[in-house]
């Protein structure tokens, strides 16, 4: 499948996806969720210091059921190939970055408590990250249904050609 590059703004992206390139992101100390591009993995924009402390112990859920947990986020220095694209990177806030995660064991029943208590919160929000195609109660449902991981991506609409957000 060709990928789409649709930009937003400097630097944010969203990509039109394949569904094995597309995570669950939940963030702990914020309490958000959204879908999101595993290629953002290497790109962050804003304070240094903040996108550590905001994706330091995110949980990551991949499409094949496994879980793993953000450790650490290493900035490598300012985006770009080149000078000329490093410094306009630097000047907008744009990091190269590394991820240093682990994989965790966590079983379906605990990943779907973990989805629908971050969803619950989230849509709480006067404009929650996550958007849903339904109403809470029903993607609730679905999910408590769920007897896989790829069954809880079609309980939350995440399929192959969604739009995700694919920079930290």
């Amino acid at each position: 499948m060709m990928r789409k590059n649709v930009t937003n703004f400097i630097l944010m992206v969203v990509r039109v996806s394949e569904i094995k390139d597309i995570v669950i992101l939940a963030l702990d100390k914020r309490e958000m969720i959204f879908p999101f591009h595993v290629d953002g993995f290497q790109v962050a924009n804003g304070n240094r210091g903040k996108i550590k402390k905001q994706y330091r112990n995110a949980t990551v859920f991949f499409h094949d059921g496994t879980t793993q947990k953000i450790n650490d986020v290493v900035i490598k220095g300012a985006w770009g190939k080149s000078f000329l694209g490093k410094v306009f990177s630097f000047l907008n806030s744009s990091w190269r970055v590394e991820i240093v995660s682990e994989k965790i064991d966590m079983e379906l029943q605990e990943q779907k408590n973990m989805i629908v208590n971050s969803l619950k919160v989230d849509q709480e929000r006067v404009e929650p990250f996550f958007v849903l195609t339904g109403d809470f109660e029903q993607v609730e449902n679905k999910i408590n249904e769920a007897k896989s991981m790829p069954e809880i991506y079609k309980a939350l609409d995440i399929s192959e050609g969604m739009e995700v957000l694919d920079v930290l």
